[in-house]
């Protein structure tokens, strides 16, 4: 199987675990893995390392506090979800998250190298995660990105979490909700992403998915 079709492969991965609804994240994280952080990644073996992707974040600077520009941070208060700024409220549920999802017309493209492992996707005061560390805990791939990923939301208070549950904040449901979330936007800013899609072989236009 030629690299081309290999991209292909791993795209064709991303669009069917994105349908999946409990449980697709994983898959979808390793697929991307595959494509920009593998040794060497499909990306290397294309000689296309610095494909431009399709972003949803906005340029810098970034807002000052927590800035989440991939998802939805929500709260559920009297079955209405509503923004959550500051975290969990006491006697409200911790927050949960949301993928932004929705048209990517006139979105921002970033050269793979940056949109992989620079640019911001959960910024808290000046600590911030990128989409590299996110799909390596989602993938499970490397217990560091687990751990900043979850120092950072532990930080935001936005997993609800107390200091003495920290020894297990790893496996908290939040935390998975958050990684999982960003993941579905990064899969979906993947799929409109016409010059990746065009290495895969593809006519260049956004997936379907």
């Amino acid at each position: 199987m030629g690299h081309a079709e290999q991209l292909d492969e791993a795209l064709r991965a991303i669009e069917t675990a994105v349908r999946t609804v409990d449980g697709g994240e994983h898959a979808a994280a390793e697929a991307l893995g595959a494509i920009f952080q593998a040794t060497p990644s499909l990306l290397t073996l294309l000689g296309a390392t610095y494909v431009k992707l399709a972003s949803t974040v906005a340029k810098p600077p970034y807002p000052q506090g927590k800035y989440a520009p991939l998802t939805d941070v929500l709260i559920d208060i009297g079955g209405n979800a509503v923004g959550a700024t500051t975290g969990q409220a006491a006697g409200f549920p911790a927050p949960t998250f949301r993928p932004r999802l929705g048209p990517m017309k006139g979105v921002r493209t970033v050269q793979a190298p940056d949109w992989w492992k620079a640019e911001p996707i959960f910024v808290v005061d000046h600590s911030k995660v990128t989409r590299r560390d996110v799909v390596q805990a989602a993938s499970g791939s490397m217990g560091a990105g687990t751990s900043h990923l979850a120092d950072l939301l532990l930080k935001a208070q936005w997993t609800g979490l107390s200091v003495s549950a920290f020894a297990d904040y790893t496996r908290h449901v939040p935390l998975r909700e958050a990684a999982g979330a960003a993941v579905r936007q990064i899969a979906h800013e993947v799929l409109h992403s016409p010059e990746l899609l065009k290495l895969a072989g593809r006519t260049g236009k956004s997936s379907s998915a």
